[in-house]
């Protein structure tokens, strides 16, 4: 399903704080949690210049997560931090590649290309056809206001469930000093039925292969997450991010045969360098 992995940060209101995103669309989509990447560019004093500010941030790092969305098993993939920004054009691990546009000082809206993670064949029950990992197209918009950044996305699948997946995500980045923030955050995830019967549902063929009751759930809010990523930032221009989220599978898919824990865990950690100016 997120945005590839799981739940998203977006950069802090104003200058002050190296806050990391972790993907929205769910760990499965990456527009998931998830994408997993550092925030701004560091201006030369050391301070982080705006958010729209031009800059190149690259890393690696390693996420763990569940090997479908309320599988009671994990994979561990690797993770390349990848926040390019070039006047309105943008490509990173959490948006994908395509323009972000400013429309106030405190809106901003944008629109691209995004990774959209599948399950395999061998994370499934025998009989259960896997999801191919695709490519979709994301729109969002984020807001800051107060010192809360607040992102909305709609991504439509074009490959694996081909259906359409809506997140919401409200974080409060918190600067405890000049090296370290910390972002708590609150998301939720909402599928047409399209989406959550090819990920969650049992067609006929699939039961008589697997033995699993047959299951075909409609739209709606399919999970909530909590995330806590800490940002410490090494020097003006290396940082080091870890996080995790809880996530929580709701609504109908969460009585899916398919759903071994309804609450899933994820994480990450990772390391990135910013690129002078």
């Amino acid at each position: 399903m997120t945005t590839i992995f799981g739940r998203s940060f977006s950069h802090a209101n104003g200058a002050k704080a190296d806050v990391s995103k972790i993907p929205a669309v769910r760990v499965f989509t990456l527009c998931l949690a998830g994408s997993l990447v550092p925030g701004a560019a560091m201006a030369k004093d050391g301070e982080q210049t705006p958010h729209m500010a031009d800059h190149v941030t690259i890393g690696a790092g390693a996420t763990v997560l569940p090997t479908f969305e309320g599988s009671d098993s994990t994979r561990v993939l690797p993770l390349p931090v990848i926040d390019i920004r070039q006047g309105i054009f943008v490509a990173n691990t959490y948006s994908g590649i395509g323009v972000s546009v400013p429309v106030t000082d405190e809106i901003n809206m944008g629109a691209g290309a995004v990774f959209v993670l599948g399950y395999r064949q061998k994370d499934v029950p025998t009989g259960i056809e896997r999801i191919k990992n695709a490519a979709g197209i994301r729109a969002n918009a984020t807001i800051r206001k107060w010192g809360f950044v607040s992102t909305v996305g709609v991504t439509k699948v074009l490959g694996g469930t081909k259906g359409t997946v809506a997140d919401a995500v409200i974080s409060y980045p918190v600067r405890l000093d000049d090296h370290l923030t910390i972002v708590p955050g609150l998301g939720t995830t909402w599928a047409d039925s399209k989406y959550n019967d090819r990920y969650f549902g049992i067609s006929p063929e699939e039961a008589a292969a697997s033995g699993l009751s047959r299951f075909s759930p409609g739209s709606g809010f399919k999970d909530v997450t909590f995330n806590l990523v800490a940002n410490y930032r090494l020097s003006p221009r290396w940082n080091l991010s870890v996080g995790g989220s809880a996530i929580r599978v709701v609504g109908d898919v969460s009585d899916s045969p398919l759903v071994q824990d309804k609450l899933n865990a994820s994480g990450f950690a990772s390391i990135s360098y910013t690129f002078g100016r």
